[in-house]
């Protein structure tokens, strides 16, 4: 009986009279329940097609400058035979008599009225009399495509770029789909990226290390800089660079220089001659200017 079973009856005994009285009003949430199942507007079948993830791999110094790409992918285009009408040239279009235009049906199951799809248009409303041949009727069809792009600079790894609109066609002349294009750095033989900030290890010798020394360093733009060590440099110490790092939206970052210093594998007989006098002078300082090396010495030569 639909909503009216729910409607007080004119002797005043049937319905959910009760409830009505109550403030609770029945008769108009069923009203509107019921007018959603007999609503006749047409259901689109045209659907917007699905997006399309593409991963790119750039280099470090191609990431700081930014840089136009190009790539080739598979994906699903417009038929080119009919341009997406999924009809033949010059096919009939006319009116579905199935669903006299409105891309669904109703079905009665027992209580209830439950609205379809049209099964004969697809719920789009109409009926093409002869559909094409090359996409049989979707109006799409799978094909190879080039996409033209721009990496901004300082872009991070892993950082996804939105391009809406340039993703999957959807049947029926639907809306295009977004491509989202996911950037991957390559590692670096010479910086290690943290952010904005680049990272390098640079060799100092003992010598250098100790006497403190300038260097030219190379930067992710490819030109060389100067850096001076300063005297007595220890091993990881960092010399930071400001604004020679990776660009981002406000500025730069800086480049961190990490100091190894290195022991010789092989010496020469002056080298050799030179440390040992060098060793020699260490032993005659007083201990408490000697550093942990020779405290650690003298420890030993009291057992």
């Amino acid at each position: 009986m639909g909503p009216d079973a729910f409607r007080q009856n004119s002797s005043g005994g049937g319905g959910f009279e009760g409830f009505s009285e109550a403030g609770f009003d029945f008769s108009s949430i069923f009203e509107d329940f019921f007018s959603n199942f007999g609503s006749s507007g047409q259901q689109s079948a045209v659907s917007k097609g699905r997006d399309v993830l593409i991963k790119i791999s750039v280099t470090l110094e191609e990431a700081f400058k930014g840089i136009n790409k190009t790539v080739e992918f598979s994906t699903i285009v417009r038929c080119d035979s009919c341009s997406g009408t999924g009809g033949e040239k010059g096919a009939k279009v006319t009116q579905c008599t199935a669903c006299n235009g409105r891309g669904e049906v109703g079905i009665s199951q027992g209580f209830f009225m439950v609205r379809q799809t049209c099964k004969r248009c697809q719920g789009t409303g109409t009926y093409i009399a002869a559909l094409c041949k090359k996409c049989r009727g979707s109006g799409c069809m799978r094909d190879r495509r080039a996409l033209e792009f721009h990496v901004p600079a300082g872009i991070e790894h892993e950082n996804q770029i939105r391009l809406p609109g340039e993703g999957e066609v959807g049947e029926r002349g639907g809306p295009c789909g977004d491509a989202i294009i996911q950037v991957n750095i390559q590692s670096h033989s010479l910086f290690r990226r943290k952010g904005a900030n680049l990272f390098m290890n640079y060799p100092l010798s003992i010598s250098q290390a100790a006497l403190g020394c300038t260097v030219q360093i190379p930067t992710i733009e490819g030109e060389r800089i100067s850096v001076t060590f300063k005297e007595g440099t220890q091993f990881k110490e960092k010399t930071v660079v400001h604004n020679k790092g990776m660009a981002y939206p406000s500025g730069r970052g800086d480049l961190v220089i990490e100091a190894d210093v290195y022991v010789p594998l092989k010496l020469t007989q002056k080298q050799r001659e030179l440390l040992q006098s060098f060793s020699e002078e260490e032993e005659n300082k007083p201990p408490e200017t000697t550093g942990f090396f020779a405290k650690l010495k003298n420890f030993f030569k009291t057992l």
